[in-house]
């Protein structure tokens, strides 16, 4: 088993790791992308299983609207017979309900097969309308050899392949609660170890945005919550509306 210190070392092996760095989200995106430009068909199966036709279309950071709701998605793909693949990539934290049914209304009532690719993932949560495919998933799901028989390119995917895998191995390795026990304080050891490559804030964000879903299945009251990210530290705030009845 290897610990966070051991999966870290194995990250940073990677030039991968440092390009990485600059955006999360749309490294992957861009990435997947890319792979659409070489087979259009085997990147597709990395997300889903639909029988695509002819005359792919890949786009990124696609804007779409439907009356009064609009969003923009990470990944779109359709085809000759207008069957649609909205993938939506999260890296850094968990979506809201609420980002996720904006995006699926942005569609109306067209038949959309609607994906989130995340990092993270916790099998109490879900979310309605929507196939969850992790990262790990997306890497053991990655055949080099399918893509190119160019050398350059199959390195480039193995190792994107073997990045990804370990990226799904950190994301396991690092405890998701319902209790706020996440600040420096708490752990300095892992602050530490995050912090070095980047990754900290990013896991605010995660138990922030987990411990909020939670907070919302049992959010009796109505009451309003969000979070911030603050000198490395997550504040939570909860607004509630006091009457007089």
């Amino acid at each position: 088993m290897n610990t966070i210190e051991q999966t870290i070392l194995k990250l940073k092996s990677s030039p991968l790791f440092y390009l990485f760095l600059s955006s999360r989200e749309l490294f992957h995106t861009n990435f997947w992308f890319w792979l659409s430009t070489i087979n259009e068909t085997e990147t597709i199966k990395l997300f889903s299983s639909t029988t695509i036709n002819s005359n792919l279309k890949f786009k990124r950071e696609h804007n779409q609207s439907s009356g009064e709701f609009k969003s923009k998605v990470d990944l779109y793909i359709t085809d000759s017979d207008n069957k649609k693949i909205v993938i939506e990539n999260k890296v850094k934290d968990f979506p809201t309900d609420e980002q996720l049914e904006r995006i699926k209304k942005s569609f109306g009532e067209s038949d959309t097969e609607l994906i989130l690719a995340t990092l993270f993932w916790s099998k109490e949560i879900s979310f309605q309308g929507w196939k969850v495919v992790t990262y790990r998933e997306i890497s053991e799901a990655i055949n080099p050899s399918k893509f190119s028989s160019k050398q350059y390119y199959l390195d480039l995917i193995s190792d994107y392949k073997d990045f990804t895998l370990n990226l799904a191995y950190l994301s396991e390795q690092l405890d998701i609660s319902d209790v706020y026990n996440f600040a420096i304080s708490v752990n300095k050891e892992l602050y530490a170890q995050l912090n070095d490559i980047k990754l900290w804030e990013g896991y605010q964000k995660l138990r922030a945005s987990h411990l909020l879903l939670r907070f919302n299945k049992f959010n009796q009251y109505n009451a309003v919550a969000s979070y911030s990210i603050n000198n490395q530290k997550a504040t939570i705030d909860f607004l509630v509306e006091v009457t007089n009845d």
